[in-house]
């Protein structure tokens, strides 16, 4: 059947929490997504679960209501969203030792910083004080095109890079620091890294940008909040169009849009306005377009 542009809810979610038996759990949670008509990727592991899934809204709210039936995930929260019915082309579960990797021994994540919520964060941000430092946790691609203003931006390009630049952070060991990212699972992480090398206070933003998000779509985060999946992005904002941080790659023209280069050799995530896309077909450079067109 072919599909539409028909809205249809993306549920965003992790838990942090001791699964005994991940490989079972991936078999659980296969039957239930395909049983109801769900996409989507979900990662569970002996610490925990990841899962950013879509489908018609009958099938998430089953889908949510499962969840929070069971013991381990009754506490769960979902950060909803909207995308189209190819927001996903396909369903995929895997175990992984980590929901979000870090390599670091020994690390637990229960042990985390203190929990902030979206309007404690709102009103830090508003008071702008000057010993307070909030950090994206979030690799450098999705901070190009949005971030909070004023946000200190991890040296990443993958967050399992974090423990090896943590030292450049350290100035702020005395500080109070302030951890972010997309829905809560890497900022939660990170705080226990942060808090393991040393740093004395330490939050996280309960829920992370999507939250935030949710109560104030024209606050403080400026720009487009970066997704994994085929939307690339969403806007927030209802009283103002998105903040452009960021040019295409080609042009030079103000853009805040991410696509794949076709040439599948090189597969280099890049910002392109609409102009340069249709221009170049989508070719990151024109190396690109003409080493495919021959």
């Amino acid at each position: 059947m072919k599909k539409t542009d028909k809205q249809i809810p993306v549920l965003l979610y992790y838990k942090y929490v001791n699964i005994s038996n991940p490989q079972k759990e991936v078999i659980i949670q296969r039957e239930f997504c395909e049983a109801n008509n769900i996409t989507g990727r979900i990662l569970v592991g002996f610490e925990g679960i990841n899962g950013t899934i879509a489908g018609m809204k009958k099938n998430t709210d089953k889908y949510e209501t499962w969840m929070q039936e069971r013991d381990e995930f009754k506490d769960i929260e979902f950060k909803v969203s909207l995308g189209s019915e190819d927001t996903f082309s396909k369903l995929k579960i895997k175990f992984r030792p980590e929901i979000v990797t870090l390599g670091v021994e020994g690390l637990d994540p229960s042990v985390s910083g203190k929990r902030m919520s979206a309007d404690e964060l709102h009103n830090i941000l508003g008071e702008q004080k000057d010993d307070v430092i909030l950090v994206d946790m979030r690799n450098d691609y999705e901070s190009a095109i949005g971030k909070f203003e004023g946000a200190t931006l991890a040296p990443i390009h993958r967050f399992r890079e974090l423990p090896n630049v943590i030292g450049e952070l350290s100035k702020y060991k005395n500080k109070k620091v302030i951890t972010y990212c997309t829905g809560g699972i890497r900022c939660e992480k990170a705080s226990a890294l942060l808090l393991k090398e040393g740093f004395l206070d330490v939050y996280q933003l309960d829920g992370g940008i999507f939250k935030y998000a949710e109560k104030y779509p024209d606050g403080y985060f400026e720009g487009k909040c970066f997704v994994f999946d085929k939307r690339m992005a969403v806007s927030f904002n209802q009283k103002k169009e998105s903040k452009i941080l960021t040019n295409c790659k080609l042009c030079g023209k103000k853009s805040d849009n991410y696509i794949d280069c076709a040439n599948k050799t090189c597969h280099d995530l890049f910002i392109c306005c609409a102009d340069c896309a249709s221009k170049y077909n989508e070719y990151c450079s024109e190396e690109c377009r003409i080493k495919c067109q021959n």
